[in-house]
């Protein structure tokens, strides 16, 4: 292996590193620990697959695209059906994290596809850094989906069967653990949430 093609493979896992580091980050930062787990451990059995493989000789694009494509549209449709079941309040409840509809739409509706789409062009290119992409994607949302099968033993740290929804629970960000008990704050937030806006007025 000459010096050339050495410091192109140092180069992409650093870059390949880097991508795992940010979205653990970013993922703990606005949702909570679960998606650090995900991201990384599928990001470290990926770089490990993609670094025996793709990164040394990038798979001909007749055959690792099908295969990339297929998995992203049976992806597509299980995120589907994680929206239509509430998939993210139900997560929320489980792992006490703030885990919207909104931003499960952010990310799986239109940050994943669009990351989905430079990746299946990357590896028409035979790019190798898309191929990383495609080990993370196969890993991640693909294998480890399997790991659902898992939380319905978990006990969940929000009562499930609190009948108000879990955004009405956290009064200025801070979680309400007894709605009974702290009636008096959460009335404090209804009301404040009512309260009308004053107007701009624009000279």
């Amino acid at each position: 292996m000459n010096s050339s093609s050495t410091s192109t493979e140092i180069s992409n896992i650093a870059l390949a590193a880097s991508f795992i580091v940010l979205a653990a980050a970013l993922g703990y930062r606005y949702i909570g620990l679960p998606p650090v787990m995900i991201v990384g451990g599928s990001g470290l059995i990926g770089i490990l697959a993609w670094s025996t493989s793709y990164l040394k000789r990038p798979t001909s694009p007749e055959i690792i695209l099908p295969c990339f494509l297929l998995t992203v549209a049976a992806l597509e449709v299980h995120m589907m059906e994680e929206y239509l079941t509430g998939f993210a309040p139900a997560m929320s409840r489980l792992f006490n994290i703030t885990w919207t509809e909104r931003g499960f739409l952010i990310v799986f509706a239109f940050v994943g596809p669009a990351l989905y789409s430079l990746t299946a062009i990357g590896l028409f290119y035979r790019i190798r850094f898309a191929g990383f992409l495609a080990w993370f994607i196969f890993i991640g949302p693909g294998v480890a989906e399997f790991t659902h099968f898992i939380f319905p033993l978990l006990k969940p740290a929000i009562n499930p069967e609190t009948p108000q929804r879990v955004s009405h629970l956290f009064a200025n960000g801070v979680y309400i653990s007894d709605p009974a008990h702290d009636s008096g704050n959460l009335r404090h937030l209804q009301t404040s949430e009512r309260r009308p806006q004053r107007k701009a007025v624009v000279f």
